[in-house]
């Protein structure tokens, strides 16, 4: 292989890489969610390569007869809403997802995804 085939090749696998770097998806948010008294989930808040921003959701929680505590997340995706938070923090959101109701049953907590089916 000549020293121009090598170069060319070595620019194509870095344009290739700088492509994909570009794509990936942007996490906005990263919240807390408290399942039961010191169980803690993360949910993050992602907007996609496509510009849809997908949020995650507890959507069920159980715990075995040993006290151990699982739980499950689902997620909303949608077109992206932009508002400010009563502390004028900007916070980005699904559009058809109207809201999220917490949901205690037998000291557990999950939450209830209210969605728009018409956004």
């Amino acid at each position: 292989m000549n020293k121009f085939a090598s170069l060319t090749i070595a620019l194509t696998i870095f344009g290739a890489g700088a492509s994909f770097a570009a794509e990936q998806d942007e996490i906005l948010q990263i919240q807390q969610f408290a399942v039961a008294e010191g169980v803690n989930v993360d949910l993050m808040t992602i907007r996609r390569t496509n510009g849809q921003v997908c949020q995650d959701y507890v959507n069920k929680a159980s715990r075995d007869n040993a006290g151990h505590i699982s739980s499950t997340k689902a997620t909303v995706c949608g077109s992206a809403v932009v508002v400010l938070d009563i502390n004028g923090q900007t916070i980005t959101h699904p559009a058809n997802l109207l809201a999220l109701k917490t949901v205690e049953d037998d000291g557990l907590n999950i939450q209830m995804a209210i969605i728009d089916p018409n956004a």
